[in-house]
């Protein structure tokens, strides 16, 4: 794939979510805590992890994974579907940083881990492989390797998912997007998180 087709696909949704000023709603936000397992952690939202990203030029970026939140906030507030649950990426040998593929037609992601190497679904991406056509993402400075952080709409008054975005953050230059969205029909979303 062409260096140009890789960061046009890669950053597609984020670029048509570009708000200049525009920030999430802290207030807005529902809280949640749950206890995840294996691959990923899931964490109180609060007021401090609205935490401010930077723009320069075009891009948002932000100083940690924490800040994927923000951007994952501010991305699905403004498509309708706002997220209220997250939970972050982490091997079972406790890396953070991952190659990301993905297919948003199908609902489908696999990130390979850059330490380890071992290769998970994403959510319950396992069962759409088959149809996806995953393309590999990565950030425009050339760097593969991102934090991947998940956030969920939930139907109103359910526990069920309704919309799942993945959000990525490039640890070389903090580059922090969404990189894919989807209609995501999951029964519990603890379960799904537990499954990032």
């Amino acid at each position: 794939m062409a260096a140009a087709d890789l960061v046009t696909h890669s950053l597609q949704k984020w670029w048509e979510s570009v708000m200049v000023g525009k920030r999430p709603n802290a207030d807005s936000q529902v809280a949640a805590t749950a206890h995840m397992e294996n691959f990923s952690s899931c964490e109180k939202i609060s007021k401090e992890v609205d935490r401010v990203l930077n723009q320069r030029g075009k891009y948002w970026y932000g100083d940690s994974q924490a800040d994927i939140r923000g951007e994952v906030l501010r991305y699905s507030k403004r498509n309708g579907y706002s997220a209220q649950y997250f939970a972050d990426a982490i091997c079972s040998c406790g890396n953070r940083e991952f190659q990301l593929s993905l297919d948003d037609n199908e609902g489908a992601a696999v990130r390979r881990c850059s330490k380890c190497g071992i290769q998970h679904a994403i959510g319950d991406s396992g069962a759409y492989l088959d149809d996806a056509k995953l393309e590999e993402c990565g950030c425009p400075c050339g760097n593969d390797d991102l934090e991947i952080t998940v956030g969920v709409s939930l139907y109103a008054n359910s526990e069920d998912v309704r919309w799942l975005h993945l959000g990525c953050r490039c640890p070389q230059c903090g580059l922090t997007a969404v990189y894919g969205d989807w209609k995501c029909e999951f029964v519990g979303y603890d379960l799904l998180l537990q499954k990032v």
